[in-house]
């Protein structure tokens, strides 16, 4: 059903440009400039063409794998003994019921022992190592048999508590100086005063000065110091906003002040990078994205129209993701590359928030909320792949004139776009549209779709494509209902190829 909800919502907004509406607010230039980038070309401010090639580097196998991929909201990703974790809010993954965690091992998820329970609005909010160990950390009691309070660490085989546990909601962990920095919204831990943010040294938790007076949302090591952004105007009882810096005694200021809350932190390139809802740092225009080099902060070119939620690296790049949808005045939507130059859209984006960032198996992991990674089907989870060869001939995607069977020569006789290989094959399997010798499955609807309604590339064998047999060539309205009607109401199976 999660399927067909997603194909549903898919097709839909393609052919209801309402369903494209933006549902936070934006800063859109009125410049008119056309601005060209990544195969579509757009006035300034506005939805460009949705026919980006690029789109072919989105990959959801990851999220479509079994059945479904991911169940619900994904807020962090990390590595961990070579496997993807992901956690959230969530209670299955393909097959497997799990709970708000699992790891991926590049074939298939599974659960973590028993997951992470609690409230009904249970979720894990970061992931980091420590001590070899996968630390978990959000709003939730038990891991495991274990009660736990906020954080929890897995071993590999079992989920146990860090001492007395943090009663009061993580959102953010990260590595200082040999300990464990956990930071949010709590207030005290074992009845001790730490606010909203402490250190566990392996055996005890410690406060950090006098803490923060509101959310702390983001922390990172930074130049051997640690940084805390978030929501606080107050540190150590000294007016600092937004962002600080600790050096394992006391707190200080951070450059300029900003106008508002800090939600991510990171480093790039030497320097420290900060996003979050700020609009103005010391008297300077800077739109949610900035970079401090010594004790200034710089801006990312225009920087982007709305929130920046997290911020990671990729092939020597910065990736910002939020809930933005222009980025240095592009469209780019949720996802955005900074190059130190100037800004890139990933394709044509993500439909729904973008929380959380990581690099597995050579390939960006993209999560968060959202249904579609560019134009395919994703269900909270994709990669973005600009080495993807599907058929592993060593052609990449977006150049491969067959891209579901092996065609290393690219070998095209009749010169009709279509490699010989695939020209070779067909027709082997009705309604088999993508042509990759299963189905027909989602991927075949979501390929027919593409090509219908969003530029997307022709079925490899039309014959194939030619669902309800009428010998009409080119797919029409008729095939994509008589696929719906298969795959999701019973109806006959397409005919066999003649």
């Amino acid at each position: 059903m999660r399927w067909l909800i997603v194909a549903l919502t898919f097709a839909m907004a393609f052919l209801v440009p309402s369903a494209w509406a933006e549902d936070v607010t934006t800063d859109k230039s009125s410049s008119g400039d056309t601005i060209t980038g990544h195969g579509f070309t757009q006035v300034s401010g506005a939805e460009p063409t949705r026919c980006d090639p690029y789109d072919a580097y989105w990959d959801s196998g990851i999220s479509l794998a079994g059945v479904g991929g991911l169940g619900g909201l994904v807020r962090a990703v990390t590595v961990y003994n070579g496997s993807l974790v992901a956690a959230g809010a969530f209670f299955s993954a393909a097959d497997d019921t799990v709970s708000n965690i699992a790891v991926w091992d590049g074939s298939s998820w599974s659960p973590l022992g028993k997951g992470i329970r609690g409230n009904e609005n249970a979720t894990v909010w970061a992931l980091v190592e420590y001590d070899g160990m996968l630390i978990a950390a959000g709003d939730f009691a038990t891991a495991g048999d274990s009660t736990t309070g906020c954080i929890a660490a897995w071993d590999g085989s079992n989920w146990s508590p860090l001492g007395p546990g943090i009663q009061g909601i993580i959102l953010s962990l990260t590595v200082y100086d040999g300990n464990l920095i956990a930071a949010g919204g709590f207030t005290t831990v074992d009845g001790t005063a730490m606010n909203r943010i402490a250190s566990w040294d392996g055996a005890t938790w410690s406060p950090l000065g006098l803490g923060t007076n509101r959310m702390v949302r983001a922390v990172t090591e930074y130049n051997g110091k640690l940084i805390a952004g978030g929501d606080f105007d107050r540190v150590n009882d000294t007016y600092m906003k937004y962002i600080a810096s600790w050096d394992g005694s006391s707190w200080s200021s951070l450059g300029s002040r900003l106008d508002r809350r800090v939600r991510a932190l990171a480093t790039f390139n030497g320097a420290l990078v900060a996003g979050g809802e700020f609009t103005d740092i010391g008297g300077e225009s800077i739109s949610r994205i900035a970079y401090l080099i010594d004790t200034s902060w710089l801006s990312l070119g225009e920087g982007v129209n709305n929130a920046v939620h997290t911020i990671g690296t990729f092939e020597g790049n910065l990736i910002v993701g939020g809930v933005f949808h222009e980025a240095g005045g592009v469209w780019s939507k949720r996802i955005a590359s900074w190059d130190g130059t100037s800004w890139s859209p990933l394709g044509s984006g993500i439909d729904g928030g973008v929380y959380a960032l990581t690099v597995y198996d050579a390939k960006l992991v993209v999560a968060g909320s959202f249904a579609l990674a560019g134009i395919k089907p994703s269900a909270d989870l994709a990669y973005w792949n600009p080495a993807m060869d599907s058929d592993g001939d060593g052609v990449l995607e977006l150049d491969d004139n067959c891209p579901f069977i092996a065609n290393t020569d690219q070998s095209d006789i009749d010169d009709d776009g279509v490699g010989d290989r695939c020209d070779e094959s067909c027709c082997e399997l009705r309604a088999d549209i993508n042509h990759d010798g299963a189905g027909p499955d989602i991927t075949d609807l979501v390929y027919l779709v593409n090509f219908m309604f969003a530029c997307g590339p022709e079925s490899p064998c039309t014959s194939q494509a030619d669902i309800n047999g009428d010998g009409v060539a080119v797919p029409d309205i008729s095939d994509l209902y008589d696929l719906i009607a298969y795959m999701f109401q019973g109806a006959s199976a397409p005919a066999p190829c003649p």
